[in-house]
């Protein structure tokens, strides 16, 4: 994508991404934590990489990685938040695991933080 998000667009594709997949943490066994995961999660920055762009060497990448920040449509002013969104889906260390519950109170945070709204999941 070359048309770059705003923060609260950024928050909200990450959020309601990560929500239709019950707030999974997106995971492969060479990586961790992963853009794209087994079963087809995407983690939260995944979320805003279309199909189309995504390239298997993006793995392994922080999301301010010029690469990365460019197919998910990031500008220097959302690779920060980009860089949150990632450390609340991610964890502490590759072998971390973040519950679904834990991930909405990270993301609320992340939220919190760069002051945006939680956008609303439909049922």
């Amino acid at each position: 994508m070359s048309e770059r998000r705003s923060a609260q667009e950024v928050f909200d594709a990450a959020y309601l991404g990560l929500a239709t997949q019950g707030f999974a943490q997106s995971k492969s066994d060479q990586f961790g934590c992963a853009y794209r995961g087994e079963g087809g999660t995407k983690c939260g920055v995944g979320h805003l990489i279309p199909d189309d762009k995504y390239l298997y060497e993006l793995e392994g990448l922080s999301a301010d990685t010029p690469s990365v920040s460019a197919v998910a449509g990031l500008s220097w002013q959302t690779e920060p938040l980009a860089i949150d969104i990632q450390g609340a889906h991610d964890g502490h260390d590759v072998g971390f695991t973040v519950s679904p519950d834990q991930m909405r109170d990270r993301l609320a945070e992340v939220a919190a933080k760069h002051g945006l709204t939680i956008p609303e999941v439909s049922a």
